[in-house]
Parts: structure tokens; sequence; C-alpha cells
């Protein structure tokens, strides 16, 4: 039988059965918990990046040093887990002691894929299935490669845990087994309606689940399984379905995929603390965006911008380290999200799998850009893979009401590396600010310099006149005046001016009328129009008068002249 060819040296030591019953009571996992709580201390895992090529594997520790190379054929993504990383490639299961990629251990695997592992330091436990049969395995394996424990069934596993000599089992999707090395039986299971395929450690503290985790500790007793606390990351429009856990099927895969690129990073809270995520927070890569959110928070605590997509990641004691393309490992502090290292695998991965569980780094203290700036910055990516993302910041610039953001849309409107698409959406935005007089009047006096695009003139004029801000008045003409502005401008600032003119700006005020009456276009006639009520609001009699002239006038153009005819007896009156 195919599954017997796993087992070769230290058959004697292994056991072979089906454990995985439905009808089957085995104890409490409370039990389990308190065992867990009284045993000494976990040994964290080592912190590493593991990178997938054609032919091998690359790995460089989290904590620095040389990277190391695996040359062997590779069938899937590896497993990092504790120690080691477990592998499948070559018809042979292998482990690769993570900090140097040294070969552990090797066993014969034709026929099979990993589902998944898990390692408490002495040894490792692995998940296989048939690729064409429906049959899987549970595979112990002491560091020496000895097999220490094997198991077959037709239940689909999930992925497994390791931890003081126990090994825990998901199956069929709903139940957890605790399963006891040594003694050779299942000691205690906990079950679930749906949704539990994993089975992780993390500070030593043991979770299970997939979208969402829960916590074995003592509380569960209080609670039917399927209503013990979850840590669960919030829904987002860009990730509709996020996930503490990657579907096996994501994992498995030997190429990177949308799933990799677009993730949610974070770590459940451990026994001690109510369980959610640690510092309530949690992180988005989207593409080569990175975002920081708060669980209860409108707005991302910071946001950067790498140079390539990501491919994998995990969180540390102090901050988020992701793995891009190109085989650079960046290492970002989780309060402020400055790029505090880059490790680099060597060449570009097919895939990359990271743990930062073991790393402990504290994080700079520079003061970091105004958020705003900060999501200008991935505005400004020219890359149509964040399209959705910065249409969603967009969105996120528009609710903030400071005067740092009025600022930053107006740059984001000058900047050439703005892609044009977000132009629009800008000038509306500006025309909506209610705050920044300062920053406004500003840019009315900028000039472009080199490729800068020209100030948002129109959305300024609006937002100016909504804010009632005379002294505007003066800058307003100018750009009226100026053969730069373009045509579709000139009504906001005419508009503008109908409110916002002094009776010294007057003079200037009919001479750009007189040379917008006689232009026969759209944008002059209505310009025009707007400038002849101001001339009525500032001049009184004086402007009926200029306008009813204007009126009569042959070389007013025809439409206007009917319209100024009807606004002036009515001013009059």
């Amino acid at each position: 039988m195919w599954m017997l060819l796993l087992i070769g040296c230290g058959a004697g030591q292994t056991s072979l059965g089906e454990i995985f019953r439905e009808d089957s009571r085995p104890g409490s996992m409370v039990r389990i918990a308190s065992f867990l709580r009284r045993s000494p201390a976990y040994r964290e895992g080592t912190p590493v990046a593991v990178g997938v090529i054609e032919g091998g594997l690359l790995g460089v520790s989290l904590e620095g040093g040389s990277p190391w190379r695996f040359e062997h054929p590779i069938q899937q993504r590896p497993e990092v887990t504790g120690s080691v990383v477990v592998g499948l490639g070559g018809g042979e299961l292998f482990a690769l002691r993570a900090a140097t990629g040294t070969l552990l251990w090797t066993r014969p695997a034709t026929g099979m894929r990993l589902i998944g592992a898990g390692d408490d330091g002495e040894m490792t436990v692995a998940t296989l299935a048939s690729v064409s049969r429906p049959r899987s395995m549970v595979l112990v394996v002491g560091r020496d490669g000895q097999v220490l424990r094997q198991l077959e069934t037709e239940r689909t596993l999930g992925r497994p845990a390791a931890l003081l000599g126990l090994i825990f089992l998901p199956w069929s999707e709903r139940h957890i087994t605790a399963y006891d090395v040594l003694l050779g039986q299942e000691v205690a299971r906990l079950s679930f309606r749906r949704g539990i395929f994993s089975a992780l450690v993390d500070g030593g503290a043991l979770f299970f689940g997939g979208s969402s985790l829960v916590r074995l500790d003592e509380q569960i007793a209080l609670w039917p399984a399927d209503e013990l606390p979850r840590a669960e990351i919030p829904e987002l429009p860009l990730l509709p379905s996020p996930r503490l856990v990657p579907r096996l099927e994501d994992a498995r895969s030997l190429h990177a995929g949308y799933p990799d690129r677009v993730r949610a990073y974070a770590r459940p809270t451990l026994p001690g603390e109510n369980l959610g995520l640690v510092g309530g927070r949690y992180f988005l890569a989207y593409h080569q965006a990175i975002l920081a959110r708060r669980v209860d928070g409108d707005f991302p605590v910071w946001v950067r911008v790498l140079s390539d997509p990501t491919l994998g990641g995990d969180v540390y004691q102090g901050g988020l380290a992701l793995c891009d393309q190109q085989g650079k490992v960046h290492l970002l502090g989780e309060a402020r999200g400055f790029l505090e290292a880059t490790l680099d695998l060597g060449q570009p991965v097919l895939s990359c799998v990271v743990q930062g569980a073991g790393l402990i780094r504290e994080e700079s203290q520079r003061h970091p850009d105004a958020l705003p700036e900060q999501l200008a910055a991935v505005l400004r990516a020219p890359s149509s893979a964040l399209v959705p993302l910065q249409r969603e910041l967009l969105g996120m610039l528009g609710r903030m009401g400071d005067a740092v953001t009025t600022q930053v849309l107006i740059d984001l409107c000058m900047d050439p590396r703005t892609p044009v698409i977000w132009l629009e959406e800008l000038h509306a935005l500006v025309a909506l600010r209610r705050n920044g007089v300062g920053a406004m009047l500003a840019a009315l006096r900028r000039r472009p310099q080199g490729d800068e695009r020209p100030p948002p003139v129109a959305s300024l004029a609006q937002a100016l006149r909504a804010l009632g801000e005379s002294s505007a008045a003066p800058l307003l003409l100018d750009h009226l005046e100026s053969e730069m502005t373009s045509a579709w401008s000139r009504p906001a600032l005419a508009e503008a001016l109908e409110e916002l003119a002094s009776p010294r700006d007057l003079p200037r005020l009919h001479e750009r009328f007189e040379v917008l009456r006689r232009e026969d276009s759209e944008s002059a006639r209505l310009a025009a129009l707007a400038l002849a009520r101001g001339l009525i609001r500032l001049g009184h009699s004086t402007g009926v008068k200029l306008v009813a002239k204007a009126a009569e006038a042959p070389d007013t153009t025809a439409r206007l002249r009917r319209e100024l005819a009807m606004l002036a007896p009515k001013q009059r009156r």
C-alpha cells in the first residue's frame, strides 16, 4: 500500500489505526488546557522568510545574517513551523532546519501532497493526502528522522499543531483531536459546526479555526464550542472575507496568487487577555501598499508603499515582516510603519512563506508624515492593481476635515505623478473643502513649475465662495483674466466673484465682463451672466445701467443679450 512507503526505519514505533470516528467521545479539552497552562514555557520558533524558486528554496533569518539555499525539486509551497521548514517534492517529504536550511530528514511521499505541518522543537507532525484517492495521513517524525506515529484516515484533514508531546489534528473541518504521541491515542476532542481547518501555536498558546480563531484555554468550559469568543479581522470593502489563516488551497499553491498579494495579517491575543487581536490592530497588504488599521477605527493608523507587490508575511513582536516578489523581506514597525530593515533572499521568488514568531524588535521613534500625506503617496503610485485601494483612500481623504488634508488634495491635483483617472474626483473634493483657506489662497498664487499641473482654480473658487472668503476676489480675477485659465473654469470663477467681489474690484469686473460678453461660447456666456449679476450687486443703479447697455450692444452675443435684458429690469424693480 502507498501509505506503507513512508514507514521505513523506526516502523516498530509507528501506530496505524483509525481514530477519527464521529461516534467517539474522548476527554474534554479543558483538561488539556489546564495541562498546557502548568507546563514549561514554550520555545518560540525561528523567525525566517522562505522563498520558493525553480528547483529549490531560499531562506533568510529575520534577525539578519546570510541567506541559505536548498536545492531540491519542489512540488508545492513549504510550511514553516517552529524551527523547521517542511517541504514536498521529488517524491519526498523533507524537513530543514529553518535557521540554516540544513536537511534534517526525508521520507518517501510519492503520490502525495502536503496539507500542513506543526513542530514543537522535538517532533514534527505533517498531514498529507493522496493525489488520487480519498485517503489522508498523519505522520509524526522525531528530529532524528524516526517515524514516531503514522495514522491513516478517509477523513479530510487540516493543518496540525504540535505542543509538548501532543498533536492537535483538525478533521472534517469541524473537529479538533488532541492525540498523545507517546500513548498512541486520542485524549481529547473539541467539535464545532464548521470552519475549523487549522490548528496553530502562537506564543505557547493554541488556536483553532481559519477565517477566525478560537483560543484553547480553561474558559472553553463556559461556552458551547460554536459560541466561543473569536479573534477575527473586520470585513473591509477591499477584503470582504478576511482570514487570520490562509486557506489550505492558497497555502499549497507553488506560485503566489491574488490571495497572497491581498491579505490581512494579525496575531491573536494570548491567555490572560480577552480574545482579540494584539494591540487591537491588523495589517492589510494590498499588492505593494501596506495599511495598519485598528479594529475600531475609521481610518488607517499608517499607510506605506513598497516598490513591489508582497507575496507573504507575518506579524512579529513590534512589527510586520513582508516578502515581495523580488525576494526582498521588509520589516515595518507596527506603530508608525517605518521601514526598519530590508533583508534579501538573493533573487525573485515564485512564492514566499514568513514566520515572525520569536522575533522581538524595537521600533524607530521617528515622527511620521501626517496620515493624509501617507494616503497621497498611495494615490500617486502608478499601478493599475492599486486602483480599488486608491478609490477607497480618496473617499477617506474626502471625510477628513483638517487643513492638512486640504493642502494634500490641492497638491495631488497639481502633482504630475497623480494618475489622470483621479483628477476629476480630486477636483470635486477640493470644491467641497470648508477649511484650509490659507492653502487655497496660496494655491491661487502658485504658478506651475516644470511639468506641474495648474491649480484647480474652478474647485478653489467654489470652495472659497462657500466660505464667503472675499479676500480671494483679486486672485480669482487674476485667473479669470489669464489666458492660461481653461474655458470650463471661467463660469465657476465668475460665480465666485459674483458674491465675493468688493467695490474696489468693480473696474476689473466690468472690464472682464466687456470681454466675455463678446465671446461666442457657452463658458463665456455663463461667466458674463454671473459677472453681470455681480456688477448689479456692487454698482446698484450704475451696475444696472452697464448691464442694460450691454444688453443693447450689437456686439453682445444674441442669447446673452436676451438674458441681460431680462436681468437688468428685474434688478431695477
